[in-house]
């Protein structure tokens, strides 16, 4: 025999222990509950996404922001050296006749002169636009750089700071500017500045956090504070005016106030999906049971009904289910109705004092009675 709901092999277990086959409304609530869940995590993960681009944009525009503080502050000092470089050029009139004349001994003593002015300087000389060839020897001395220098200066413009020599004993600072006579150029004064300079320089512009670098071109590194940041924080460049150096720096990666909001923010949105799953899962249990409840009691309604027992109250308590017993009271009332004939018919055969049938006419009301083959008696 088919089973009412479906093929069960459960032998020996009772109807309310046999599982039963079909859409729950557990099940469905468990979709509700994937999908609502899934909602709020992509939500918060959408928010946290934009969250920390927003944290990464700030990081970054401070980050520049610092870098541009730092090479602003070196491009100043170079331009104040070489403002007090600008006016050493100036010439007075001996000096225009001892570069006049080439006269080596009286430019030494100029160049000696200009030293006591210039403490930082390591070495001071005049170049004239005769001087082809660099000087020969281990000491400090105009090389072939310097020489490239005094040309852009004899031809009318102020030369960038350069580092020559790097990673050797003689390393410098070259600092040219044109010797100049009514807007005519007839030398070049060099300055070669002790390297510590700049590393006092950089002192000077405090603490900082993360790695800085200073390039000369792309590839020639001239000072390195050492510090090597962790994480991959964007390294930002900015060229120092006055110079032909470049500025890199790389902020170092630390847990600060907008890690830890970044961490915050998506636990907030993880603790919220928790409560809303445990919500809904509690939620679903108790809508099934509900259901349950006022479908037990609607069956319990209808066979009563069936059975004309409908003596008592049936606490249906679902909006839909009371809308349903409304829409179906006349055929309940139909079931009532038949159920009382049903039992109408069974009790005359237990109550003999109980007419079965009245039966009307123009004199009046027969009651027939049952064994009776008499005459009816008229009332």
């Amino acid at each position: 025999m088919k089973k009412l709901f479906g093929k069960n092999n459960n032998h020996g277990e009772t109807p309310a222990e046999q599982e039963v086959g079909g859409v729950s409304l557990t099940r469905m609530s468990l979709l509700v509950t994937i999908a609502t869940v899934g909602a709020v995590l992509l939500s918060g993960a959408l928010a946290y996404f934009q969250f920390v681009s927003a944290i990464e944009s700030r990081q970054q525009d401070r980050q520049q922001t610092e870098a541009q503080r730092m090479a602003a502050y070196l491009s100043g000092r170079m331009l104040a050296l070489g403002e007090e470089a600008s006016r050493l050029a100036i010439p007075d009139l001996p000096l225009l006749e001892a570069l006049a004349e080439n006269d080596r001994e009286a430019l030494s003593e100029f160049e000696a002169q200009l030293m006591a002015r210039f403490p930082e300087a390591l070495q001071i000389r005049y170049i004239l636009p005769v001087d082809r060839r660099p000087e020969s020897g281990d000491s400090l001395g105009i090389g072939y750089a310097s020489l490239d220098l005094a040309r852009i200066a004899e031809g009318g413009q102020k030369p960038p700071v350069e580092i020559h020599r790097t990673s050797t004993d003689l390393q410098h600072i070259a600092l040219v500017r044109p010797v100049q006579i009514r807007d005519r150029n007839v030398a070049s004064l060099i300055l070669m500045l002790d390297p510590a300079l700049l590393q006092r320089w950089v002192s000077e512009l405090g603490t900082v956090d993360g790695l800085l670098e200073l390039y000369q071109g792309d590839n020639v590194r001239i000072f390195s504070n050492a510090n090597t940041p962790q994480g991959r924080n964007g390294v930002f460049q900015q060229a120092i005016e006055g110079s032909s150096w470049t500025l890199r720096y790389q902020a170092a990666s630390t847990m600060d106030m907008d890690s830890a909001r970044q961490l915050g923010f998506i636990a907030i949105f993880v603790i919220i999906a928790l409560i809303l799953a445990v919500l809904l899962g509690m939620h679903s249990l108790y809508v099934s049971r509900f259901v349950r409840d006022d479908m037990r009691n609607m069956v319990t309604f209808i066979v009563d009904s069936s059975l004309g027992k409908r003596f008592h109250s049936y606490p249906v308590k679902l909006a839909e289910s009371k809308k349903v017993l409304q829409e179906k009271e006349a055929d309940l009332a139909v079931l009532s109705s038949n159920a009382n004939v049903m039992n109408s018919v069974k009790d005359k055969h237990t109550h003999n004092d109980i007419p079965d049938m009245l039966f009307g006419d123009d004199d009046g009301i027969v009651v027939v009675e049952e064994g009776d083959d008499n005459s009816p008696n008229k009332r």
